[in-house]
């Protein structure tokens, strides 16, 4: 019986090649609620952001690209609203329309762990989620995170009201 290998992904910064596919993701208007934007990045905007992307211990944030062993870019992961002298940092996932729903985004976030702790001596990982993302919530929820009791949050987007909850994970 033949078997399946198990996937390996690893991460890159982003590159000036990812500006088509971050494009693609930051304009898609359906995952604005997520994100807060109100108006579409233009293609010079992207473009500055793929040349000279965010680095986390001089910006507070970065974006590392999601991408199997044979070379094809799935998603990306991004660290924001890092706080050094609390080693803590928020981690947001978006994996492409094409390639959800395969468990990319679970390891992903099991994979990330061991740079934000390597690399950034980071030891807690958050994650802010809509209460609504039941699909977003499991798979947090499966990779380790659990429910803080911190208070639900506000969020208001386009005139709607919404609830945010605070994942977070001790690694």
């Amino acid at each position: 019986m033949n078997q399946i290998p198990p996937v390996t992904i690893h991460f890159r910064g982003v590159e000036r090649r990812d500006e088509t596919l971050v494009f693609g993701w930051e304009n898609d208007r359906e995952m604005w609620v997520y994100s807060g934007l109100t108006k579409p990045y233009t293609k010079a905007e992207i473009g500055a952001f793929v040349s000279n992307p965010p680095k986390l211990l001089k910006d507070e944030q970065e974006r590392f690209m999601v991408v199997l062993a044979e070379g094809t870019v799935v998603g990306c992961i991004d660290f924001f609203e890092y706080i050094k002298v609390k080693h803590q940092v928020s981690v947001g996932i978006l994996i492409d329309k094409n390639h959800r729903n395969s468990g990319y985004a679970k390891l992903a976030l099991l994979e990330i762990e061991k740079i934000a702790k390597k690399k950034f001596k980071i030891n807690c990982l958050k994650a802010k989620i809509l209460a609504n993302n039941l699909n977003s919530i499991r798979v947090f929820k499966n990779a380790g995170y659990q429910l803080s009791n911190s208070p639900v949050e506000a969020y208001q987007y386009q005139l709607k009201e919404y609830q945010l909850l605070t994942y977070i994970k001790t690694i």
